[in-house]
């Protein structure tokens, strides 16, 4: 690198700094990118990913920002140019994603769960377009924007793309898939822990949903209007339909991930709930 200041600052938060290898493997990959003109900051051990990356683009000296999981594995040599390139052409994008797709060097679980599961996996898109499905994996900001809007939630433990998405949208910006990009974020390998990862997964929604139900957003899967927020019986009901629609469609594996998902989040109600009612016992207490 330069001694000069780089034009694109690269954020990884990692909990250990190495992710059983996949770390070390992206930096190598990085290097071989077409385009060179980046620092990288790694923050290791902070298990609240928004303090991470907030901490992390404090220390940036690019004018992007390129935040990625410590998981991911790029898809091409141009993925950092395209990404670049379209936030300089287009002064409106808040937030630019690279598509993820399904590899085949993916074993036959993971290829189901990106099938079969939404959100898994997207489309490479031949021109700009507004989604959804642009998230934190791998991802490229404008740095004075993410900063304007505040950057992170610190406080929430899952639901940083929707809250990040709806802030840059109500600020005027577009968030959308980057043309000719792709990189690959494998779901676990083994049935166990992807049972584990979505059980855990709907814990976390629990927990936005006692403690701070206002950071609640509707994800979208596919292009059109971006409808920001739906009724809690909207989403109640609508669950059991997409169960049906599993079995109706022999999606087996998204049927499993639904319903680990479901139990994570009854757990995850009495769990925190208990801990919402001791907090306001204590709370009034206090008052007397």
């Amino acid at each position: 690198m330069d001694a000069k200041r780089p034009e694109t600052s690269i954020l990884i938060p990692s909990i250990d700094g190495s992710r059983d290898g996949m770390l070390p493997r992206l930096l190598e990959q990085l290097k071989s990118q077409t385009y060179q003109d980046f620092e990288v900051i790694i923050k290791v051990g902070d298990n609240r990913q928004g303090r991470a990356i907030n901490n992390a683009a404090g220390e940036a000296k690019g004018d992007y920002i390129v935040i990625m999981d410590d998981d991911i594995f790029l898809g091409h040599d141009t993925l950092l140019e395209r990404l670049v390139a379209a936030v300089r052409s287009e002064p409106k994008i808040g937030m630019g994603g690279a598509s993820v797709v399904v590899w085949d060097k993916a074993n036959w679980l993971q290829r189901r769960v990106m099938i079969e599961v939404p959100r898994y996996a997207a489309p490479v898109v031949s021109e700009i377009t507004d989604s959804d499905l642009a998230f934190h994996g791998c991802c490229i900001l404008r740095k004075d924007v993410f900063f304007a809007v505040g950057g992170e939630r610190e406080n929430i433990i899952r639901g940083l793309d929707p809250d990040l998405r709806m802030r840059l949208r109500g600020a005027g910006y577009r968030v959308a898939l980057i043309p000719h990009t792709w990189f690959y974020h494998l779901p676990p390998a083994t049935f166990g822990k992807f049972v584990k990862k979505f059980f855990r997964n709907g814990q976390g929604s629990s927990y936005i949903q006692l403690m701070h139900p206002e950071f609640i957003y509707e994800t979208h899967t596919g292009e059109g209007e971006f409808v920001e927020r739906r009724g809690l019986a909207y989403r109640i009901f609508r669950y059991p339909l997409r169960l049906a629609g599993h079995l109706i469609h022999g999606r087996l594996i998204g049927f499993t991930a639904d319903c680990a998902y479901a139990a994570g989040v009854l757990t995850g109600y009495v769990k925190y709930g208990w801990q919402k009612r001791a907090r306001a016992r204590a709370a009034s207490s206090g008052r007397e």
